[in-house]
């Protein structure tokens, strides 16, 4: 069924991976077995309840160990992070995703810079998996344009929370705030950067983003992730923080288009951006802003939290439905 850690393996960097049925698994089983140094890569499968008979055998793939760690039927995305981040047995931890497809020589990247003892925190380097439609150009520059694979190596203020590699170590510390930093906002960027913690980008260490090819599909996925960055933030804010915040909310949508913009002319260098791109991203900008606005008035609420999993969870199923 699966193979129990050795904690004396060979294993120098974790990848988390949270699935809730057999088919999320298999692409991204295929970009994994194919790593070059897939003998130094613990898997962790955080696996919901369900129908699991005929999952893919990553214990068969040459990989220095895997676990299956079950979670009850309700666990939250974020927490079933948070639980994978504790089996681990390795001292980086990389949290990812079923719609993103690291190359084969990306954990080999990856281990070259966290092993240089500069660095704490490694991004990868993203390039767009479904590059034919405005919709996703607009996505992939919005989320992770400032990490394209045409941007040359060096020091940055953070990594994306998921696909994101961290230390162990450092990641426990938060105790049991951890499920809330690893769900959406600043609070671990914010809390690595007070700890002296750094963060480097290694372009080398490629990663191909499947991105919501579809208006209707990405406009949803950003209201749920600009509604649990609010959420986050309130937590922890004053109720006239987030008063404030709630009345400026029109604001974060041309903040976030102002932001990306030299993204999308260094982009529209070596790639044709289709027509439209400029459009979505404005449309995609005030839907995070909307679902900001909401999260700063209302707090957290479960039920979004469980929406944004289920997008999350199913995402590249959705998309590969959307794409066909």
């Amino acid at each position: 069924m699966t193979t129990a850690p050795d904690r004396r393996s060979t294993g120098r960097l974790t990848i988390v991976l949270p699935a809730e049925r057999p088919e999320t698994l298999r692409r991204l089983r295929d970009a994994l077995r194919h790593q070059t140094v897939r003998d130094a890569l613990e898997v962790v499968v955080v696996r919901w309840p369900g129908e699991w008979a005929d999952w893919p055998r990553l214990d068969e793939d040459g990989f220095a160990a895997v676990q299956v760690i079950e979670v009850e039927r309700g666990t939250t995305l974020p927490a079933g992070r948070a639980a994978g981040a504790r089996a681990a047995t390795t001292p980086l931890v990389f949290f990812a995703e079923t719609h993103a497809y690291p190359s084969p020589g990306w954990a080999e990247a990856v281990l070259a810079a966290s092993e240089s003892g500069r660095w704490q925190v490694i991004a990868s380097a993203f390039a767009n998996a479904n590059p034919d439609g405005a919709v996703s150009w607009a996505a992939f520059i919005l989320d992770y344009g400032s990490y394209g694979d045409d941007v040359g190596a060096g020091e940055i203020d953070s990594a994306p929370i998921h696909k994101g590699t961290f230390r162990r170590e450092d990641l426990l510390a938060f105790g049991d705030r951890l499920p809330a930093v690893l769900s959406a906002g600043d609070e671990l960027s914010l809390g690595l950067r007070m700890r002296g913690r750094r963060a480097y980008f290694e372009p080398a260490a490629r990663i191909a983003h499947l991105n919501a090819p579809t208006l209707r599909l990405w406009l949803r996925g950003r209201y749920l992730i600009g509604f649990l960055i609010g959420a986050n933030r309130a937590e922890r804010w004053s109720p006239l923080r987030r008063a404030l915040y709630a009345l400026l909310a029109p604001l974060i949508g041309p903040v976030l288009v102002w932001r990306a913009a030299p993204v999308a002319r260094r982009i529209a260098q070596s790639h044709a951006l289709p027509r439209g791109t400029f459009g979505a991203m404005v449309l995609g900008g005030f839907a995070r802003a909307a679902g900001e606005a909401v999260a700063y008035a209302l707090g957290p609420v479960p039920s979004v939290q469980a929406r944004a999993d289920e997008y999350e969870l199913f995402e590249s199923v959705l998309i590969g439905e959307a794409s066909r």
